[in-house]
């Protein structure tokens, strides 16, 4: 289920919105928006309303909300993303400044909003306060959302925490019975389909189970034994032999384990591989110390694994244990180099972007500014209130070309044409080295096991060999400077 929560923030924001906006938690930040600010420079952006409206004993510079999805819905990144703009929009407003990121670096997908205690615009210059009766409203309107999304919502929140161990028992008892009527349901269709999609029409007509398909497939069965009389899981929790491969592999007729993965090659036809495991070290594995069956097994397990590592390596060529990982190596190289381009690229078209909207920024409104410095002193006020948002759209342009490590004297001569035609030129680079990133992940996912295994055996550290199995971007020294480097750029702005 998705479930928000809101803390008050104090002094300035720009160690938590760095945190947010971090490249490698927002998908090299693709996963990042921001209203009435820019990602670059929100901080201090938002620093500039907050001292022009805030009361004078104010303490809360801003908010950070969080918006937290339950890690059995069916939803993407993307999808999650949308959610949160929408569901930022509906608190926070139009006249508050705000930024949102979607993080997806853990088992649960979840939106960051950060946004300012006090309006950028609007009649109200009233400073944002919780309170349970806001929490209550927050709470309202991310359920609408979800439910409105096929996100699961907490319905009632009874305000018991924990459960005794007869609870337990018998929660546990009753999925495992769910479980078991979807995996039966399954078994008696199956044989009688040609497709996934005609699996999920006879569940639904023949035992009123409903199977959404994507990447994973979800499916949700009726069972008065649940609080929402609803049961709903995804396929991973059925068992392996009921992923979207297995499936497909069992309407085909096709006689293959779950633990074969399907491989297609050059010539349209499909191959199945089996899927290597690491090896263990049987000694040092507690289990395999106090059973000798569970030891032999590994034993047994260990040599199978390194049977295939070296078929594998044999049959792509590599004549030696050491030219594989000096290819693995060099992949890994190839990727981090990438990602360092994507980086210095991603940073650079967030400078431009901000650049081309302060340049336009200040053109459109430097007469409005012009016209409230000659004013009469009795009707500068009217004048105003009148023109705040040109005003302090003005005000925001012309503290930027001052903070320059160059300052701009006469933003009328930097030239659009040319930094939209960079920005183009920037988007196609990255655009290519993203491609090229994709095919690089494969290829590392495929061969990490075989390369921890080689190294194994031939005892080398494997402390430092990265997994690329889990998610599309990990952590690389490249990324922690582009990181560091960002952040001291902003604060010398």
């Amino acid at each position: 289920m998705a479930v928000s929560k809101c803390k008050a923030l104090h002094g300035k924001l720009d160690n938590v919105i760095a945190y947010i906006t971090n490249f490698e938690k927002t998908m090299q930040g693709d996963l990042v928006y921001s209203f009435n600010c820019s990602p670059a420079f929100a901080a201090r952006q938002m620093e500039l309303v907050y001292m022009r409206n805030r009361k004078s004993n104010a303490t809360r510079t801003g908010y950070h909300l969080i918006q937290s999805f339950d890690p059995e819905d069916d939803i993407s990144p993307e999808k999650a993303f949308e959610i949160g703009k929408e569901f930022a929009k509906k608190v926070v407003g139009i006249n508050t400044q705000y930024i949102i990121a979607t993080h997806v670096d853990k088992d649960h997908i979840h939106n960051h909003i950060v946004f300012n205690s006090c309006p950028f615009r609007g009649e109200s210059t009233k400073m944002y306060r919780w309170t349970p009766k806001e929490g209550k409203r927050i709470e309202s309107i991310n359920d609408n959302l979800c439910r409105q999304n096929g996100c699961s919502v907490i319905e009632k929140k009874s305000g018991v925490r924990g459960k005794s161990w007869s609870q337990h028992s018998k929660a546990d008892s009753k999925t495992d019975r769910a479980l078991c009527t979807i995996r039966g349901c399954i078994d008696s269709c199956i044989e009688n389909v040609n497709s996934l999609e005609e699996l999920a029409i006879k569940l639904y007509d023949e035992y009123g189970i409903d199977m959404r398909i994507g990447k994973t497939i979800t499916f949700s069965i009726y069972d008065e034994n649940f609080e929402s009389n609803e049961f709903k899981c995804r396929d991973r929790r059925l068992g392996s032999a009921y992923s979207v491969d297995s499936l497909n592999n069992r309407i085909k007729g096709l006689d293959i384990g779950p633990n074969l993965v399907t491989k297609k090659i050059r010539n349209g036809a499909t191959s199945y591989q089996k899927k290597i495991n690491k090896v263990v070290d049987v000694v040092a594995n507690k289990k395999a110390m106090s059973s000798a069956a569970y030891s032999n097994a590994l034993y047994t397990s260990n040599a199978s694994a390194k049977l295939q590592t070296f078929n594998y390596i044999r049959e792509r060529g590599f004549e030696s244990e050491r030219e594989f990982l000096e290819h693995y190596q060099s992949i890994e190289k190839t990727l981090k180099e990438n990602n360092k381009l994507i980086n210095v690229h991603k940073d650079r078209t967030d400078k431009l972007s901000e650049k081309i909207t302060q340049v336009k920024n200040y053109r459109d409104n430097k007469k409005i500014y012009s016209e409230y410095i000659k004013c009469p002193e009795d009707e500068k006020e009217k004048f105003k209130d009148a023109h705040n948002d040109e005003l302090m759209d003005y005000y925001l342009a012309e503290m930027y070309f001052n903070n320059l490590d160059e300052p701009v004297v006469n933003p009328y001569k930097i030239s659009l044409k040319d930094l939209f035609s960079e920005l183009k030129e920037i988007k196609t680079e990255n655009s290519r080295l993203y491609e090229e990133n994709k095919i690089i992940l494969k290829e590392l996912s495929e061969t990490k096991n075989v390369a921890y295994n080689v190294m194994k055996t031939l005892n080398i550290n494997t402390d430092n060999l990265k997994d690329y199995s889990k998610k599309p971007t990990q952590k690389t020294e490249a990324v922690e400077e582009s990181r560091q480097s960002k952040n001291k750029n902003d604060q010398s702005l």
